[in-house]
């Protein structure tokens, strides 16, 4: 809390170790109140301690308003869902949604076939060379999907989410191959070891789980020291899995020697559910991964040294990769943005600025191109080398060009809440 006479810091919120997204004085300058992911806490003004804590919202909350009687809380989150929440009891008096598809998962196969899942639910396949929607899976799990990654071999698309199970989907017709329970009652991660046969599964509990394919049986477990882990990746020798965990910590597991060992501990856990950038080098030299701050660290795995920190972010930084044979680093963020970076240097050449919300998913397509998925339900195709966005892919909304212009015994909030989903309400005179 900052003084505009003095311009000196009042004091700063004790033991605040959640990311803070926005935040707002109430009408009477008495209180004020933060957003940290779907979280909302009103604070004394004057002494900096909680009030209270609001009633879990729906998705990331990034704006906040009172109304004029400072009664009624009317907050928007990236999902395009607004609340309108009774200050006093914390409960929600109106909810107006739209339509999102937030874009969480994203992988790519050898035939340049495009997978992404988002919280609508549905699998798409889309080729990238023509820019277009090859097929959309339905039903595919209970609630938004977490992970989409295809097996080495590029036939077989791995999926997981908040159900407890994976499926696995035939990339040429779509259809469900098998569907494996997990002991897992949510799902953060799963990683298929370069050469195919071993899946690693982790999310809620201390295990990482190795399944494997040809015998269709679970190989062996590795116990962790923690209740959560957030992403697996492995390295491209099949040698070490990264793993990261929601209270901060990194580790890197030995396949060959079983062993497990501590590399890093961030200050801050990851209080929401979007996992952490982490990703190995393409010749396995390097791991680079966000720390605090909204830097990104670069570890050389065989000195055991630190290269460099990136900074520039905003906010979290929740994906990156290696590219260009390794000399430039990408990185995307939930400040909207995606940076290009000169490894070696630590330079930042490029900032991105096309997507119009937080983006959550990146993969590498060669060593030219990458995409991105954002929570503004939009895919982007970027050539590296031009620093460009080359390609938009979107898909059609629930109602997309329904025109709704005679329909009958329609409300105007309805009418609002249908062409949010797509439709029209166009006179064809």
């Amino acid at each position: 809390m900052w003084s505009i006479k003095s311009g000196q810091c009042l004091y700063t919120l004790g033991n605040q170790t959640l990311m803070i997204f926005t935040a707002t004085f109430d009408p009477t300058g008495k209180s004020f109140i933060t957003a940290s992911g779907s979280i909302l806490t009103i604070w004394d003004t004057i002494t900096g301690s909680i009030v209270k804590h609001l009633t879990k919202q729906k998705g990331t909350v990034n704006s906040l308003d009172y109304s004029p009687d400072g009664k009624t809380l009317i907050t928007g989150s990236h999902n395009e869902c607004t609340i309108f929440v009774d200050v006093e009891s914390g409960h929600h008096l109106k909810i107006l949604s739209g339509y999102s598809n937030h874009i969480w998962a994203l992988s790519i196969n050898q035939n340049n076939v495009l997978a992404s899942g988002g919280t609508d639910g549905k699998i798409r396949l889309w080729s990238v060379k023509k820019a277009s929607l090859l097929q959309e899976l339905n039903n595919v799990h209970k609630g938004s999907i977490h992970v989409v990654q295809w097996h080495p071999d590029g036939r077989i698309l791995a999926s997981c989410s908040s159900d407890s199970t994976i499926k696995f989907w035939d990339g040429i017709t779509g259809e469900c191959l098998q569907i494996l329970s997990t002991p897992i009652d949510v799902i953060f991660s799963i990683s298929w070891h370069p050469q195919g046969d071993l899946l690693a599964i982790a999310g809620i509990g201390n295990k990482v789980y190795f399944w494997q394919y040809s015998t269709n049986q679970y190989h062996h477990e590795l116990e962790m020291p923690t209740t959560e882990i957030m992403k697996l990746v492995w390295s491209n020798d099949g040698n070490l899995l990264a793993i990261d965990t929601r209270t901060g910590q990194i580790f890197l597991y030995d396949l060959s020697q079983n062993c497990l060992d501590q590399i890093f501990q961030r200050e801050k856990s990851n209080i929401n559910d979007v996992r952490n950038g982490l990703s190995f080098s393409q010749d396995h030299a390097y791991l680079a991964f966000s720390s605090d701050d909204a830097k990104v660290e670069i570890l050389h795995l065989e000195s055991n040294t630190f290269l460099g920190s990136l900074k520039g972010h905003l906010v979290q930084v929740v994906g990156l990769i290696f590219i260009k044979q390794d000399q430039l680093i990408v990185t995307i963020s939930l400040d909207t943005t995606v940076r290009i970076w000169e490894l070696l240097s630590g330079k930042c050449l490029h900032i991105l600025t096309d997507h119009q919300a937080p983006v959550t998913s990146l993969t590498i397509v060669n060593e030219d191109t990458f995409a991105t998925g954002s929570a503004d339900s939009t895919i982007r195709i970027w050539d590296v080398n031009m620093a460009k966005c080359i390609q938009v892919l979107t898909s059609d909304r629930p109602y997309e060009g329904m025109n709704v212009y005679e329909a009958t015994g329609l409300t105007s909030s309805q009418l609002e809440t249908l062409t949010g989903l797509g439709a029209i309400v166009n006179s064809t005179n």
